[in-house]
């Protein structure tokens, strides 16, 4: 061995050039060793192995992320590779395996009986329980014929289809649960009364005709306030009562025939809320002197005015477009009427002259003048135009 003079390295004594630095100790030069001829195909081959390599590499790395999800189906036969091979000694363990099923079908069967004992026991108990239970409780006494039984419900009397009811002063019939009907007063003393919104905690809303003490229904009443309830005035409501005054509601909607027929009226007013005034309304009134039309009015209808002997002047409104036949026959001091309407029907009879003691002037329209003046003969009055 000896020393390199260039690095210091030990090499062999016949060697040409140091092995580490590469320089020749004869000439003292470096030697460079001879080029590495590489081949291509080595290299593609080479470069295509290593990139399968990590191909496969990062398809179990992903496949292991992501747990098997993306395989759903699975195959058709597995094997598991943990479980322990079986070698021909061991076959006697199937055997075995046979020879316990007879064991399981015996213990099924204790326990089946074991259960029915069980429940036969229970059943032989609450038997007994029952028989005690029927020697301890006492005995059912049978109902007596004076007490009633739930079969045979209590005698009651029936209640009448449309009852009448009363308080201290009003007689009433139910219309609905929170609504009546009054018929007549009762008791009081004075000739003027004034008729609730309420009684008994129930709204007026309407005045009908008692036919079993219709007669005694309003006795000794002169003047007559109705609250503003009140929606309908049924017929015959005040036949035959001694009501000189009475004050109709503003919102009256409905007045039904003979609704004052043959009472003591001195004079009325009719609210805007009527629209006609049926047969007879104001039938044999002899004491009724003015009548005050609603500008809502459109029909006097048959016989309406009929025997009023004390009405002397009338304003029909011009929005009446009907007088029915003998609406105003046998008013005997009637001496003027004002027709306003411009288009009304007027029948031959409506101012039937039967009874009238005084002469007749009616004012129209031109053009109802035109109309109706052949009719003044059967009317026995004059036709004027209205001034």
């Amino acid at each position: 061995m000896k020393i390199c003079p260039f690095c210091g390295g030990k090499v062999q004594e016949e060697a040409a050039f140091c092995l580490y630095c590469m320089q020749s100790f004869e000439e003292k030069t470096v030697v460079t060793p001879p080029p590495v001829k590489i081949n291509k195909a080595v290299i593609i081959t080479a470069s295509a192995c290593a990139l399968a390599v990590l191909v496969i590499i990062c398809f179990f790395l992903i496949g292991g992320c992501s747990g098997g999800k993306g395989n759903d189906t699975e195959p058709e036969s597995t094997v598991n590779i943990y479980e322990p091979p079986i070698f021909p000694d061991e076959e006697t363990t199937g055997s075995s395996e046979v020879e316990t099923e007879p064991v399981t079908e015996e213990l099924s069967s204790e326990e089946d009986t074991t259960a029915d004992e069980t429940t036969d026991g229970a059943t032989e108990e609450l038997t007994t329980e029952e028989e005690t239970e029927k020697e301890t409780a006492p005995e059912e006494t049978e109902p007596s014929e004076t007490e009633p039984t739930e079969t045979e419900p209590l005698e009651t009397e029936p209640l009448e289809t449309e009852p009448t009811y009363s308080n201290a002063e009003w007689e009433y019939t139910l219309i609905s649960r929170t609504e009546i009907a009054v018929t007549g007063i009762i008791s009081g003393e004075g000739s003027e009364f004034y008729i609730p919104e309420t009684i008994d905690g129930r709204i007026v809303v309407a005045i009908e005709f008692d036919g079993d003490h219709h007669d005694e229904s309003w006795k000794g009443i002169k003047r007559l306030h109705l609250p503003d309830t009140v929606r309908y005035i049924g017929k015959y409501a005040f036949q035959n009562s001694s009501i000189e005054h009475i004050s109709l509601p503003e919102y009256l909607e409905y007045i039904e025939e003979n609704a004052f027929e043959n009472t003591l009226l001195k004079e009325i007013k009719i609210p805007k809320g009527i629209t006609v005034l049926k047969y007879s309304t104001f039938y044999a009134c002899e004491k009724l002197t003015k009548v005050s039309l609603p500008s809502t009015l459109k029909t006097i209808s048959d016989g309406c005015f009929v025997g009023c002997d004390a009405l002397e002047e009338i304003t029909i409104p011009a929005s009446v477009t009907e007088i029915g036949s003998d609406a105003f026959k046998w008013c005997k001091k009637l001496s003027e009427v004002n027709i306003l309407s411009s288009d009304i029907l007027i029948c031959e009879d409506s101012f039937d002259p039967e009874y009238r003691t005084s002469m007749l002037i009616i004012n129209m329209t031109p053009a109802m003048v035109e109309k109706y003046s052949s009719y003044s003969k059967k009317w026995d009055a004059y036709v004027f135009p209205l001034s």
